[in-house]
């Protein structure tokens, strides 16, 4: 078993040809993140920074 008690968030990516789907959840398990992306570079980057500030308050 992998200890996550410090872990502030997770992120996970479902990689598709024409979209992918974003899903970020906190430690805690509160989801910050579920959507559907277009499979593009900044759209990717964006959901992160969206997805982090969110689990850290920012």
């Amino acid at each position: 078993m992998v200890d996550t008690t410090a872990t502030d968030l997770f992120l996970g990516l479902d990689l598709g040809k024409e979209f992918h789907h974003a899903h970020g959840r906190t430690g805690d398990g509160r989801t910050v993140n579920d959507k559907r992306l277009p499979n593009t570079e900044p759209k990717l980057l964006q959901a992160g920074n969206q997805a982090t500030a969110a689990a850290t308050g920012d």
